[in-house]
């Protein structure tokens, strides 16, 4: 159920930022830019989380208000 609960919160927060953070092509799903390090390097999934409330505590505030944002990081 968690698994669910997380995949939601993403959704949210992909919506309320007009944003995908997987992109596909003919070859299949890739991660989005803004996921990777300089490097070209995926970072700890727990740094992905991190990434992913520290948006909805700063930019989705401003796009969705804070409500929306207090739903996606629940």
């Amino acid at each position: 159920m968690q698994h669910d609960v997380y995949s939601l919160g993403v959704c949210l927060l992909e919506m309320g930022l007009w944003r995908s953070f997987v992109m596909y092509d003919d070859y299949g799903a890739k991660v989005g830019e803004g996921l990777r390090l300089p490097d070209g390097v995926l970072p700890s999934a727990d740094a992905i989380k991190d990434d992913f409330v520290n948006l909805s505590a700063s930019e989705l505030v401003g796009e969705m208000g804070v409500e929306h944002s207090s739903v996606v990081r629940i």
